[in-house]
């Protein structure tokens, strides 16, 4: 369902979509729909914008998100950003009447639809397009329902729906697939793109400042009140990037277990300052509880610079990032001896902080660069545009 300029474009060859019928610029529009997006800053967020200013010279990158009505913001639509206003949530879906028509407008005139799982609005108009042909569609499964039980039950049938009509769906690790019964049936159509990172100063100075460090938001499944009971065990440095609903609860923790001396709570870092930390840390700590952690950029972040990662043996592909004694340690969920144990192991031993070090350093420029991400992606857009313009012809 390619525009006329568009689909001659690639018929006749074109790779660089320049200049057809008198457009100095004829680029494939794509359609991002994803619940939130920047400035809420989140992992699928930060994976949509990368595609996005990565691939602009390629297509034309739009995004349809919701944002709170309640928080002043209204019906905003820009060049690339269309926002519509939303009143809350229920059961993690956004209440949000004028969401389903606007995104189904839209979609009918893009030429490749990407859709940002989980984001249950979508699932939903996917199966309401009875009267609308969408173009080829791609669900991004970035993660499970998971903490909503009652949400997935209810949102599976449009799920199941929406994944039969999908061309593609990526994942960004093989473990999402073996682990969810949602995709098991549809295993033909994943594609495994690894997310990926490029810091912003490649000569970034980089050594061991006696800290571990987190970085998240204070909710329930980053398990931070594990990090701090360990802390309290281990007495190790540690430094909690981030901020969140749960932060004044974890600062009083800290203070219950006497480790406010041990742990620095920090709510005001830029980007520049993260890769600084990253850079100087001793390792990364992500003491995460549920599957809803998927991936975890983080620790990509931190691998690029050499650092271990201390994780949790999720059904999620979290352990696969840094795998256990080759890239970092993984200890069980919610287990506070454990994670000390492994904290304790890293803290005094030098040669061990070393070799999973340079196993971190090493699996992030085979699997993990940024090049590597965006022309896997680049490639699975690409294709998927072609087969849509040679049916069309």
């Amino acid at each position: 369902m390619l525009n006329d300029a568009t689909n001659k474009a690639i018929t006749n060859g074109s790779t660089d979509f320049s200049e057809s019928e008198g457009c100095s610029q004829i680029r494939p529009s794509v359609l991002h729909v994803c619940k939130v997006f920047l400035p809420v800053r989140g992992g699928i967020q930060i994976v949509v914008n990368r595609i996005r200013s990565s691939l602009n010279s390629r297509y034309q990158n739009l995004v349809i998100t919701t944002s709170e009505a309640i928080r002043g913001n209204r019906n905003q639509e820009s060049n690339e950003i269309i926002t519509v206003k939303s009143w809350g949530d229920i059961l993690s879906m956004p209440i949000s009447p004028g969401f389903i028509p606007r995104l189904l407008k839209v979609a009918k005139s893009s030429d490749l639809l990407v859709i940002h799982y989980p984001f249950p609005l979508a699932d939903i108009a996917v199966r309401l397009a009875f009267f609308i042909r969408l173009p080829p569609m791609v669900v991004y499964w970035h993660s499970e329902i998971v903490s909503q039980k009652v949400s997935r039950l209810l949102i599976r049938p449009f799920t199941l729906h929406m994944l039969k009509k999908c061309s593609a769906i990526v994942v960004s690790s093989p473990n999402l697939i073996e682990h969810s019964d949602l995709l098991y049936d549809f295993r033909d159509k994943c594609k495994v793109i690894p997310f990926g990172y490029e810091p912003s100063q490649l000569n970034r100075e980089v050594y061991d400042g006696g800290f571990f460090i987190f970085v998240g938001r204070h909710v329930p499944y980053k398990g931070i009140d594990i990090l701090i009971r360990a802390t309290a065990q281990s007495k190790v440095k540690v430094i909690i990037v981030g901020d969140g609903p749960l932060i004044d609860t974890n600062k009083e923790l800290a203070r219950a277990f006497n480790v406010s001396d041990l742990i620095e709570f920090r709510t005001d870092v830029n980007d520049d300052e993260l890769e600084r930390l990253m850079a100087t840390c001793k390792a990364l700590v992500l003491p995460s509880v549920l599957s809803s952690e998927a991936f975890a950029l983080v620790q990509i972040e931190a691998m690029c610079f050499g650092k271990p990662i201390i994780n949790t043996r999720l059904k999620s592909g979290v352990p696969w990032v840094a795998r256990h004694e080759q890239e970092g340690l993984s200890v069980r969920p919610g287990d506070v001896d454990d994670l000390a144990d492994a904290l304790i192991r890293l803290q005094g031993n030098q040669k061990l902080l070393e070799h999973l070090g340079q196993g971190a350093k090493s699996r992030w420029e085979n699997c993990f660069s940024m090049k590597k991400f965006i022309d896997a992606t680049d490639s699975l857009f690409s294709r998927l545009l072609e087969e849509s313009s040679s049916r069309a012809t």
